[in-house]
């Protein structure tokens, strides 16, 4: 839940207290008074310090293990010009000895420390508690050779500190950090990239993502330090799409899904609804998504031609021999026994599914870029798809709507699997 601020006059405890409440939660997505547990803290200018005594972190582990997460999140996105939370050490080391992860939301962007990254800081801490900050950071401010490298890009400071002490390495664990970020007329999601940058100016390129319908950038590192946000330059380009003429009349360049489209359609893997049109909010259909996965899979489906395990797929229809390849190597099934519904949309939940059925296909792994909260429908997300919709978020491929909703049921539009699907293949 938000964080409440502080009451005007308020005395002790409580979320309506004196020093406000947060809620520290085992990862619901969205505020339900029953799951969430109130954390009350002070706040001095932009630093707020949690109270977290010994019952209340047992509370916080009983209640997560309670609901089978793995995450505590403590939420002080609410918390008005805070850049930093103080938690106490044995608070930290608590949690992390209990296995779970820890996550910091403040209003500049959110810093989730794996358990084995939340107990070597809690090792290194120089006092009692630890501080966790994210906040903008003016490039005037930075030393000379920093402002050559970071140029007009926006800059941020994510750091761990403890009584004056930074604590950057954490010794191989890893932290999830997300950073809001608005896109510029002239940028394009999929050429936005970070970098590490320390004191010398050097910097370091991150594996991060961007979110486009949240609007934010996502990375994973074992290592706090200054990042920049900004264009890759040297981003890598599908085969042809340097060169990519555009024919669609529906798709311009300030769309954000213009490069999407370009990767998708120079790669080959779906063209548009007619020569000079893409469509692109129309939803996709189950016929042309698996489709798709075949074109991305290089299926020889030519051995599939005359195969056909549903009634409402003929033989002659283009994408008969994918949906046949498809059945057979278990990346799809039908919508019953006998039918496939090839021309009805693919709902989000249902592509999920898909696309790790394929990634077993394939036998890869995808990587794990960002930490999984679940959503504020999770509820919604039919069982045999919610281990497909954990994954493909942790890697940074599929994000929710607005007001943290996956829409499970909902139909994915062509742009949206686009983007998607650039995404994937590049995870």
């Amino acid at each position: 839940a938000p964080a409440t601020p502080p009451a005007s006059g308020g005395g002790g405890g409580g979320i309506s207290g004196g020093g406000g409440g947060a809620a520290a939660s085992g990862l619901w997505a969205a505020p339900v008074a029953s799951m969430d547990i109130s954390v009350d803290y002070s706040q001095s200018g932009g630093a707020a310090t949690l109270i977290l005594p010994d019952s209340k972190i047992n509370s916080i582990i009983e209640r997560t293990r309670e609901q089978s997460k793995s995450l505590v999140t403590i939420d002080l996105s609410g918390a008005a010009n805070a850049t930093s939370a103080g938690i106490p050490k044995t608070a930290l080391s608590g949690l992390a000895e209990a296995g779970l992860s820890v996550e910091v939301r403040l209003p500049q962007g959110s810093v989730a420390l794996s358990a084995a990254a939340a107990r070597s800081a809690a090792a290194q801490a120089a006092g009692n508690n630890l501080s966790v900050g994210v906040r903008s950071v003016s490039p005037a401010s930075l030393n000379t050779r920093q402002q050559a490298a970071v140029k007009s890009a926006s800059v941020y400071d994510v750091s761990l500190t403890s009584n004056n002490h930074d604590i950057a390495d954490l010794s191989g664990g890893l932290v999830t950090v997300t950073l809001p970020y608005t896109l510029k007329s002239s940028e394009k999601s999929a050429d936005m990239a970070v970098w590490r940058l320390d004191g010398g100016g050097d910097t370091q390129k991150m594996n991060a993502a961007y979110d486009t319908p949240a609007g934010r950038m996502i990375f994973t590192t074992d290592h706090l330090s200054l990042y920049i946000i900004g264009v890759d330059p040297g981003q890598p380009q599908p085969a042809g799409s340097a060169a990519w003429t555009n024919p669609f009349g529906d798709v311009k360049a300030s769309d954000w899904f213009y490069g999407d489209v370009a990767y998708a359609h120079a790669a080959g893997l779906f063209g548009g609804v007619s020569a000079g049109a893409f469509s692109p909010n129309t939803p996709m259909s189950r016929a042309m998504l698996v489709t798709v996965i075949g074109r991305l899979a290089g299926a020889g489906a030519g051995g599939y031609a005359n195969a056909s395990s549903f009634s409402d797929v003929a033989a002659g229809q283009y994408y008969a021999p994918y949906v046949a390849w498809a059945h057979a190597n278990a990346i799809v099934n039908g919508v019953s026994d006998s039918a496939f519904a090839p021309d009805a949309p693919v709902s989000r939940q249902d592509l999920a599914v898909m696309l790790m059925n394929y990634v077993r296909f394939t036998g890869k792994l995808l990587p794990v870029k960002q930490a999984y909260g679940g959503f504020a429908d999770s509820a919604d997300i039919a069982a045999y798809a919610r281990p497909a919709v954990e994954a493909l978020y942790q890697a940074g491929i599929i994000g929710g709507k607005p007001d943290n909703r996956f829409d499970p049921g909902g139909s994915a539009t062509r742009a949206e699997v686009a983007a998607i699907l650039r995404r994937f293949n590049e995870a």
